[in-house]
């Protein structure tokens, strides 16, 4: 038990540096994107990227949570069917506005400009939608796919999960170039 518990906090802290890693290079992106002087390496800029990476897993953790579990959890208590039916109906506009918001939170906050970003803008409006078409095209493709499980197999989810995060990132550069160019 005791190893586990290594290995776990190792495997965290892996996987939390490979993270913030991804968060450091996308806020040197967005400073391109934006026309803004790259900012050079420094242990101030780990240690943000690592507090963005902890505060974008935590909004994450808890959307998934209150949009899938909490509607079960209602309904195997017998509490509120009303309630439960009306979670289910606002899922996806809720997931919608949380990646509106966290795409608007990255160009506003992930800058290092002198003016911000304002909370309502055509880019992550646009970023946005990239992103849910992005999805919903990807996993249209996956589901009626008769090669793509014969071809990748046992690593269909990983090869998925990879093409997802490139779908989304092409969607954030587009995102930030559209409201680089409107700043």
């Amino acid at each position: 038990p005791g190893s586990l518990g290594v290995a776990g906090v190792v495997g965290f802290a892996i996987s939390l540096y490979a993270a913030s890693r991804f968060v450091y290079v996308g806020r040197q992106v967005l400073d391109i994107a934006f026309e803004l002087e790259p900012r050079h390496p420094s242990i101030f800029g780990r240690a943000v990227a690592i507090v963005i990476t902890l505060l974008t897993q935590v909004v994450i953790i808890v959307t998934v949570l209150v949009l899938t579990f909490l509607p079960r959890l209602l309904d195997a208590l017998r509490v509120g069917d009303e309630l439960s039916q009306n979670l289910r109906l606002v899922r996806i506009p809720v997931a919608v506005v949380v990646v509106y918001l966290m795409l608007t939170a990255a160009m506003r906050f992930g800058i290092a400009a002198t003016r911000s970003v304002r909370w309502i803008n055509i880019g992550a409006a646009l970023g946005t939608v990239l992103i849910v078409l992005g999805t919903v095209g990807l996993g249209w493709y996956l589901g009626v796919s008769a090669t793509y499980s014969q071809i990748v197999a046992v690593l269909g989810g990983v090869v998925a999960l990879e093409i997802w995060l490139y779908v989304v990132g092409l969607a954030i550069v587009g995102a930030a170039e559209i409201e680089g160019m409107r700043l």
